[in-house]
């Protein structure tokens, strides 16, 4: 963890600040992107009676129409039956102003893969996990830009626009 931490320090330092200085704007390649995603992971978090594990993440940013896939290993446990997956969710980015964060809206899940199940009725746990995924899980794939603020304090980095362009994510400061 402190490793990550540490290295997202030290690109911040050698990559943003001249950025900053030229043009009061950041792209962050798709590297970057997932550097700050994976600063959230593993996560923890029960849902329906279900305890759910979700690792691995992978975010893909597409700048025709600002969509971003996302992708993560889900464990899902219930006393002592597992389910482990694979799952993809797609959706369209969009930055909230008053919390600081991107978010995913209208996710939709494309690809749910299923690597082992031991549980009881397999068919039916199945369901309902692709269901919660796909309903609750986009929260956890909010990236917060306020971690720029603690990266640089003192500097105000307040974001007033983000766009996904071909070379990775855009902060207009």
């Amino acid at each position: 963890m402190f490793r990550n931490l540490n290295w997202i320090a030290v690109w911040a330092m050698l990559s943003l600040v001249p950025k900053l200085a030229q043009g009061y704007e950041i792209t962050l390649n798709q590297q970057q992107v997932n550097g700050l995603v994976k600063l959230n992971f593993p996560i923890y978090q029960q849902l329906d009676g279900l305890d759910f594990i979700l690792s691995e993440p992978s975010v893909m940013l597409f700048a025709v129409n600002q969509h971003v896939q996302m992708r993560a290993k889900v464990a899902v446990t219930q006393g002592s039956q597992l389910l482990r997956s694979n799952a993809t969710l797609v959706g369209t980015v969009s930055f909230n102003k008053n919390n600081n964060k991107l978010e995913i809206l209208q996710p939709r899940l494309t690809d749910f893969k299923i690597l082992e199940n031991t549980f009881e009725h397999a068919t039916e746990s199945a369901a309902k996990v692709a269901d919660i995924i796909a309903r609750q899980i986009p929260e956890n794939f909010q990236v917060d830009l306020n971690m720029l603020n603690q990266l640089f304090p003192g500097m105000g980095l307040q974001p007033k626009a983000v766009t996904i362009l071909p070379q990775g994510l855009n902060l207009v400061l």
